[in-house]
């Protein structure tokens, strides 16, 4: 099937998805979000606080404003679980986001901290290679072709984003470095279709962030979840097929005579 024609496809069974169970969609983005709406609101208290002269109460809000933040990556791994349901056409209910949420916690912050530190590692060697930042002469082009590699490499990764948690609720083995591996694996196999995905998203997320904000904390996350989770599910269609090919094979094999006896 044609790459584009299997990303509209996707793209469309998802919003068609969505739409089914918007309200509650909806609820569980605001539940998402909510983390970062309460480390802004103690940063702003904070920064109150400090311009009054309260400076140690302002530092002791400031530690306490990163704290919510660590509830993100498992409330994000909650919508996740519950937009799995969604992709999969069933009904979705709470306790599928709380389920998520417990049983994926430590995992998603392992996901949240591999990220933050590719993420971290990629934005620093942009920085590094623009003129000025860096103690070599190099010709000025040269830094300006490193800087968009690690670009591309950025963009590359964020997309490679798209699979490894909802890879994460597919797969029997819950170790995180196969899921990695095979979001790796996705990626590699199907870079067409991940890029027109990952593009399609990125659109969704610029709208949500400019001239609008509201879709962010309304159904950004949810739509985002549901895609993702939509995206694995067909791009593992053709591997479980081969799967149950070969158990099918394995099972047709004729005994040999050691083991009829």
């Amino acid at each position: 099937m044609i790459p584009v024609k299997e990303a509209i496809g996707v793209l469309w069974d998802s919003i068609k998805a969505t739409w089914e169970d918007l309200f509650t969609l909806m609820l569980m983005n605001l539940a998402t979000v909510s983390p970062i709406i309460l480390s802004v609101a103690l940063s702003y208290l904070m920064a109150e606080l400090w311009q009054a002269g309260y400076q140690k109460m302002g530092a002791i809000l400031a530690i306490l404003g990163l704290l919510p933040l660590l509830l993100l990556p498992p409330a994000m791994a909650g919508l996740w679980n519950a937009a799995n349901r969604v992709a999969e056409e069933l009904a979705v209910h709470w306790s599928d986001y709380w389920d998520g949420f417990r049983r994926y916690f430590w995992k998603s912050l392992g996901l949240a901290l591999v990220n933050v530190l590719m993420l971290a590692i990629l934005g620093a060697n942009v920085w590094f290679y623009a003129p000025g930042n860096n103690p070599w002469s190099l010709d000025p082009s040269l830094n300006q072709a490193i800087q968009i590699f690690f670009v591309i490499l950025i963009a590359l990764w964020l997309i490679y984003q798209m699979y490894p948690l909802a890879m994460l609720l597919e797969q029997t083995d819950q170790r995180l470095r196969i899921a990695f591996r095979n979001a790796g694996v996705l990626l590699i196999t199907r870079p067409i279709f991940s890029i027109l995905i990952g593009l399609a998203l990125a659109v969704v997320i610029a709208i949500s962030t400019y001239p609008l904000i509201a879709p962010w904390f309304l159904i950004t996350l949810s739509l985002t979840a549901v895609v993702c989770n939509k995206a694995v599910k067909h791009l593992l269609i053709p591997h479980r097929e081969r799967a149950a090919e070969a158990e099918e094979e394995n099972e047709d094999e004729p005994l040999d005579e050691e083991d009829s006896e």
